[in-house]
């Protein structure tokens, strides 16, 4: 995984908080909750693109509080987001989607 999928000490991020991220983003009743995820902003986020920029589901384990702003990898501190969204958001705290 690239550089943005990683912790505070510049490591990957385990498969348990990958799968507990995962868990935070919202799911709709009409599509498999397993596969199907969508981030804060909308953008739909397949659980296999997790890490791929190349894909159109490509998805991210983001610091909500970025690291640059002392943020930490406490699991309430991460959620997934749709790698175009986490790019657009970078390290801006505090942050709403599309600003």
């Amino acid at each position: 995984m690239a550089e943005f999928n990683r912790t505070s000490k510049g490591l990957a991020f385990s498969e348990e908080i990958k799968n507990e991220v995962w868990n935070k983003a919202k799911m709709v009743d009409s599509n498999n909750k397993a596969i199907w995820r969508e981030d804060i902003c909308g953008m739909w986020i397949r659980y296999l693109d997790y890490g791929n920029r190349q894909s159109e589901y490509g998805w991210e384990v983001d610091h909500i509080k970025p690291l640059a702003k002392k943020g930490d990898d406490d699991i309430s501190n991460l959620q997934a987001l749709h790698w175009q969204t986490n790019e657009e958001k970078g390290d801006k705290y505090p942050w709403k989607c599309g600003k």
